[in-house]
């Protein structure tokens, strides 16, 4: 789940970035895919969720500290 893709992400991020919702996002975190990981343009997770305009993920991640504040 955290293996580096292009551009430096994990699953998570690769998800994130094509619109995967909640519950692909909770099965790569529990297979243990790094919340807080930051890609190679310096992005976690919590920002690929509000460039996609999923606040249902971005509350999740915040909820577990990794949201953007």
């Amino acid at each position: 789940a955290n293996e580096a893709a292009p551009g430096g992400g994990n699953a998570l991020h690769h998800a994130l970035k094509r619109g995967r919702g909640l519950p692909f996002v909770q099965a790569l975190a529990g297979a243990g895919a790094d919340l807080g990981a930051v890609d190679d343009g310096g992005h976690m997770p919590a920002h690929w969720a509000a460039a996609a305009g999923d606040r249902e993920v971005l509350a999740w991640l915040a909820e577990r500290g990794h949201g953007l504040a």
